[in-house]
């Protein structure tokens, strides 16, 4: 668990090219942390983390054309992220590379309000994401 989180905060600093240079430092948030904080108090979590830069380590469990979704390394198997990659970013060729299973480090934004009515599972949607490259 130690490596995990070493490996975390690590990745978190060398997502700060990834983020094109930005003057704010992404934040780094687990999975299970941010859907927990959404489901808590949406207004709080919104302030928290809407428009700001996310920096999210996680496991890969479902690949798509232009998202991936992911949840916590050993984290809740039913919550989970989906991050959405700018058709035109140079990460769209990665996707087909990754593997359901895969961790991958991710930066990118909460843009539009959680959705949590009618009972939809927990879903939030990271925008404009870029991959950081894990260390080997």
């Amino acid at each position: 668990m130690k490596k995990i989180l070493a490996l975390f905060l690590l990745l978190a600093l060398l997502a700060l090219p990834a983020c094109g240079g930005s003057k704010q430092d992404p934040i780094p948030v687990k999975v299970d942390e941010l859907i927990a904080a959404y489901k808590e108090n949406e207004a709080r979590a919104n302030e928290m983390y809407r428009g700001k830069t996310l920096f999210i380590l996680g496991t890969v469990t479902e690949i798509k054309s232009s998202y991936v979704n992911m949840r916590d390394v050993g984290g809740v198997p039913n919550q989970h992220l989906e991050v959405n990659f700018d058709k035109k970013s140079k990460d769209m060729k990665k996707l087909s590379e990754l593997n359901v299973g895969d961790m991958i480090a991710v930066t990118g934004q909460i843009q539009h309000d959680y959705d949590i009515r009618l009972g939809y599972s927990s879903q939030i949607r990271i925008w404009d994401c870029a991959l950081v490259p894990l260390p080997d």
